[in-house]
């Protein structure tokens, strides 16, 4: 059964899109994208199983 997880990221100011492109490079990440509030990325991963999202994180 595949695995999804949230990521919550902070970026430095300015930084943001920066950020974003090098996340949407990670194997796994099928999303990331710019939010508002205490986290400035919420990127989202889905792999195969637990143990592959250990290997990711």
């Amino acid at each position: 059964m595949a695995m999804k997880a949230y990521v919550l990221i902070e970026a430095e100011v300015g930084k943001t899109s920066e950020v974003i492109q090098a996340v949407q490079k990670v194997e796994g990440v099928k999303s990331a994208d710019s939010v508002a509030g205490p986290y400035d990325i919420v990127a989202t991963i889905e792999v195969a199983d637990l143990d592959a999202l250990a290997k990711e994180a």
